[in-house]
Parts: C-alpha cells; structure tokens; sequence
C-alpha cells in the first residue's frame, strides 16, 4: 500500500472510532429539547457555513488562498482573544505546512487557478 492510502485508512479507523465514542456518550446524556438547543454552540452552523464556501472557493482562488482565508477566520472565530496577527501566521503556517506535504511529498495537484491565470 502507498502512503497516502495508509492516511487514508488510518483517517477513517479513527473517524469511525471517534463517531462511535461520540453516539455513546449521546445515548447516555439526559437532556431535554430544550436544553440541547440552548447547549449548541453558534460557531458550529458557521464553520459548516464556512467549511462549505471554503470548498467552492477550491476551484476560483485556488488552494493557498482560500486555504489561508479560511484559516485565518476559523482560528478567530475558535478564539476570538486571538490577535489577528496570530490568526494570518497560523493560517500562512498551516497553509504551506499542508502544501508542502500534500503537494511536494505526496505529489497531490491542488488546484491554483490563479496562477494558471497570471501564466
């Protein structure tokens, strides 16, 4: 097996697990409609919001901006006592972390159609 389908088998072992874990601890909780409602964290229909404009921005801006974009308003959004000087190098680190590894060490294409443009 290739790296990357280790990563990929390995992603899902875990993501089964932590569902499982997550439906067991949901069955034991004992809270009304109400209280669950009031018990949901606003940020979380927006980083669904955000997660889904972040995927169709892919094909215009390309990955490195729209990755960065959405780095830089998730990790303010999950902290907002984050200076916004922390949320752009967090967002410029994990952005080049994520294109060194997937595009240069796993030789993945992301798309850049901003640079296809300029070209």
């Amino acid at each position: 097996m290739s790296v990357p389908t280790i990563v990929f088998v390995l992603i899902i072992v875990l993501s089964l697990a932590v569902l499982v874990k997550a439906i067991r601890e949901y069955r034991q909780m004992k809270q009304t409609p109400q209280e669950k409602e009031a018990s949901m964290d606003p940020r979380i229909p927006i980083t669904i919001g955000a997660i889904i404009v972040y995927a169709m921005l892919w094909k215009v801006v390309g990955f490195c901006l729209s990755s960065f974009l959405f780095f830089t308003a998730e990790s303010k959004l999950l902290n907002r006592k984050s200076s916004w000087v922390k949320c752009v190098i967090l967002a410029v680190a994990v952005t080049a972390l994520i294109r060194i590894v997937f595009g240069e060490f796993f030789g993945v294409n992301l798309p850049e159609p901003i640079f296809e443009f300029l070209s």
